[in-house]
């Protein structure tokens, strides 16, 4: 698939309280936004989860077991910090191969002030992409991959997610295409101390005439598996939390 050389940069809007589970909203609230720090990602579905009662056991540091141990006392799980909104955080973990192939995974997790709501999963699987990172104005970014989001579970989270992707309600599950991008060395060649790296996205709208950046999407990990200074490699990544409203 080829796409022009510049396509028109579109600012993200997230639109989560559209479906008819989002308390106090109906479809037609069209209005509400909020920014995002991450993208797509979910895992096993679950009831809510509070200190008092809710379907999961809550650790004592206040998050509840379904959380990963490594961000139980770094995640906001009582979305203390987001004034009556949904605290959203998102990890991904997958890999590259020889061939250009990545195979990706992410898991995204809501929380409100009574805790955990709900997570969903999609797979974001693609292939290398002959275009420059810097055609979606990611200049410093070494990796592009053209690839897709499909959600894997079952949307318990009751949400629109053409909104957070692409900004149409009319896709609810997905497929979702753009581009995943790694910052992977610094300015100077080198690759990142400890494999670090940062995570750039380019969402296609549905006509695909337009897409919306975010160059926050997530940090993490890119961990060569072959010897070689870039793929194939493992990754791991997650966002710093967002406020939706």
């Amino acid at each position: 698939m080829r796409w022009p050389l510049r396509l028109p940069v579109l600012l993200p809007v997230i639109l989560i309280c559209a479906a008819a589970s989002c308390s106090g909203k109906d479809d037609d609230d069209d209005d509400d936004d909020s920014d995002t720090g991450g993208g797509p990602g979910g895992g096993t579905a679950t009831g809510s989860t509070t200190s008092s009662g809710g379907t999961g056991s809550t650790t004592g540091d206040g998050c509840p077991d379904e959380v990963p141990e490594e961000y139980r006392y770094l995640w906001d799980c009582h979305a203390t910090t987001c004034d009556g909104g949904t605290k959203v955080y998102h990890i991904g973990e997958g890999s590259s191969d020889a061939s250009g192939n990545i195979t990706t995974s992410e898991r995204w997790f809501m929380f409100e002030s009574s805790g955990l709501t709900c997570i969903e999963t999609f797979d974001i699987n693609g292939t290398a992409s002959p275009y420059d990172p810097e055609t979606f104005k990611c200049a410093t970014c070494e990796e592009i991959y053209e690839v897709t989001w499909q959600m894997t579970s079952g949307n318990d989270c009751g949400l629109l997610w053409g909104y957070t992707f692409i900004g149409d309600k009319s896709v609810e599950k997905g497929p979702f295409n753009g581009f995943l991008m790694f910052d992977t060395h610094n300015a100077f060649g080198d690759r990142n101390e400890d494999d670090g790296m940062l995570v750039v996205t380019a969402m296609l709208t549905t006509d695909q005439s337009a897409y919306y950046q975010d160059r926050d999407y997530g940090e993490g990990t890119a961990s060569p598996t072959s010897g070689t200074d870039g793929p194939p490699e493992a990754y791991v990544w997650g966002n710093a939390g967002a406020c939706w409203q």
